[in-house]
């Protein structure tokens, strides 16, 4: 990402927002590992557990009831929020690409079928 992006990731190249732009002297905003430049979610930890409910409030487990707002997401029935990217997006390992669709709903599945 050039500068410009990164203090214009609200919408505003003028003026610098912590919290709201990307870190101009970080590669890494938000420290999860990804750069800010391939990461979907430069602001947000990508978690990549599988929990996404319930719907806005995750509860640290793994069940069918995540499975099924992640197929709900995958269907497009529901819109994915950021936190929903943080942690349902699992494909591909190490290199988020920033939606969740079949090939993170079969990773989720796994984890919630064994």
């Amino acid at each position: 990402m050039n500068d410009d992006a990164e203090v214009g990731f609200d919408g505003d190249i003028n003026t610098y927002t912590p919290g709201q732009d990307t870190n101009p002297l970080l590669q890494d905003s938000d420290g999860d590992g990804l750069l800010d430049g391939s990461d979907p979610i430069p602001l947000i930890v990508n978690i990549a557990d599988g929990d996404l409910a319930p719907l806005g409030s995750p509860d640290g487990i793994i069940n069918a009831a995540d499975l099924l707002i992640g197929t709900r997401i995958t269907l497009g029935s529901l819109s994915a929020t950021s936190q929903q990217l943080a942690h349902g997006d699992l494909y591909p390992a190490g290199a988020r690409d920033g939606i969740i669709n079949t090939q993170d709903l079969i990773l989720l599945q796994k984890l919630v079928l064994p």
